[in-house]
C-alpha cells in the first residue's frame, strides 16, 4: 500500500493551490478529486450551456434536513467548481473573525443546536494567520486584491 506525507481532497482553487505550494518540499503529494477532466468541446465557452443549462452540474439530488430534495449546483471535474464558477474568491475581513454568533445562529436554525461550534467558540483561524494565507494563495495564483499587489506578481 502506498504511504503520503500529505493528502489532498479535491484540486479547485483551495486544493490545486496547497498542491502547488507544497510540490518543491519532496513530500509524497496525493490528490484525490472525484470527476475527471471537463471534456473540450464548444459548450465550455457557452454561457448558455453552462450557466443557464448546468450542463457540466452534478445530476445527483441531495436533501435538506426535512428530506426535502435539491439540486446542489455543483461541478466535479478536476479543478473544482472554481473552473465553472471564474474563481471569484471571497477574501473574509477582520470582522469575520472571532466569536461564531452569527454563525452559530444559522446551525440553530439549520439543525435545531450550535453545532458544531458550542457556545463562545472561535474562529478556528485569527485574522493574522488568514491574511498570511491569502498573502501565499495571492502569490501562487499570481493575483491580488490590489492593482499594485497585482502588477508585483505579474513582474515577478
Amino acid at each position: 500500500m502506498d504511504s503520503y506525507d500529505v493528502i489532498i481532497i479535491g484540486s479547485g482553487a483551495g486544493g490545486g493551490t496547497l498542491a502547488r505550494h507544497l510540490a518543491p518540499s519532496g513530500k509524497r503529494i496525493l490528490i484525490i478529486e472525484r470527476g475527471d477532466y471537463v471534456p473540450r468541446e464548444p459548450d465550455n465557452w457557452s454561457t448558455l450551456a453552462v450557466n443557464v443549462k448546468a450542463k457540466y452540474n452534478t445530476k445527483e439530488q441531495w436533501y435538506d434536513r426535512t428530506g426535502k430534495a435539491l439540486h446542489p449546483h455543483t461541478n466535479y471535474f478536476v479543478g473544482g467548481n472554481t473552473k465553472f464558477y471564474g474563481a471569484a474568491l471571497f477574501r473574509l475581513r477582520k470582522d469575520d473573525f472571532g466569536e461564531l454568533k452569527e454563525h452559530m445562529q444559522v446551525n440553530r436554525i439549520l439543525f435545531g443546536s450550535d453545532y458544531p461550534h458550542p457556545e463562545g467558540t472561535e474562529h478556528p483561524l485569527d485574522f493574522l494567520q488568514e491574511l498570511t494565507g491569502y498573502s501565499m494563495a495571492e502569490k501562487e495564483m499570481v493575483m491580488s486584491s490590489n492593482l499594485k499587489g497585482l502588477l508585483e506578481g505579474v513582474r515577478n
